[in-house]
């Protein structure tokens, strides 16, 4: 599989700035690894909010869609557990990886070797 066949799909709660400010470390690893099909679904704040933070303070470049009454955190039955607020979907829409690299070492390890 090439890197153009995958997508990550990452939430995040702006709610919580520790949260949404791992948005930098993600914008790196998505550019060193030339990840061009990433997505951030953002719930926890105002609309005008989260464009602020991702627009104006991070100018985050990959699209950030506002999902205003929890509907991916509910439909895949996220909870506390921020480890598993990432999905690495193959271009069939298949789930390869259910977990946040930045979570753990292991974390990384797993994703970049399902990636490469």
């Amino acid at each position: 599989m090439e890197i153009k066949d995958f997508t990550v799909l990452h939430f995040v709660n702006f709610g919580c700035s520790d949260c949404y400010m791992e948005l930098e470390s993600w914008e790196n690893l998505l550019d060193s690894l030339d990840i061009e099909n990433a997505f951030i679904i953002a719930s926890g704040a105002e609309r005008t909010y989260v464009d602020y933070i991702a627009n104006e303070q991070l100018r985050f470049k990959y699209p950030v869609v506002y999902d205003e009454t929890y509907s991916f955190y509910e439909r895949n039955n996220l909870d506390s557990d921020k480890s598993k607020y990432t999905f690495l979907v193959n271009k069939d829409s298949s789930i390869l990886l259910n977990s946040n690299p930045f979570s753990s070492v292991k974390a990384m390890e797993e994703f970049l070797k399902v990636i490469h």
